[in-house]
């Protein structure tokens, strides 16, 4: 694994972490929305409502509890990346690496914001990539 595959990790699990709060917030959507009633229909009272209930609350918690568990795997993937980020000896690396990987900043933005021509920071994000594949390369081989 590449040092830049390494650090794209945290934007995969952010990712997946909100398509699963995506689809928590879509089930409870659909579980509070009201049905039309039919009047021109004779209602008789079965337990089909019911049982959709019960159906629907069930994948809710079970979609709950998976973003939470993805919840958890990006926080404790963030705070990893981090600390490795910041034990780079250059404090320009740190903050390209940081406000790229881990703010997913562009790098026109980064440009801006570090006051480097977009050229100057691409370059500059190759040799940090490369001072973190030096750095970490025990992690990189798994």
């Amino acid at each position: 694994m590449t040092a830049k595959e390494y650090l794209k990790q945290l934007y995969i699990l952010d990712m997946r972490y909100k398509s699963k709060m995506e689809e928590v917030i879509d089930l409870r959507e659909l579980v509070t929305s009201v049905g039309a009633i039919r009047y021109d229909k004779e209602q008789v009272q079965t337990s089909k409502r019911n049982d959709q209930l019960v159906n629907a609350v069930i994948k809710i918690t079970t979609a709950e509890n998976e973003a939470m568990r993805r919840s958890v795997e990006l926080a404790d993937k963030r705070q990893e990346i981090i600390d490795r980020i910041i034990n780079l000896d250059d404090g320009n690396y740190i903050r390209i690496l940081c406000m790229h990987y881990v703010h997913y900043k562009k790098f026109e933005d980064i440009s801006d914001a570090m006051h480097y021509s977009c050229d100057w920071i691409r370059h500059l994000h190759g040799e940090a990539l490369k001072a973190f594949e030096s750095k970490y390369p025990e992690i990189l081989k798994e």
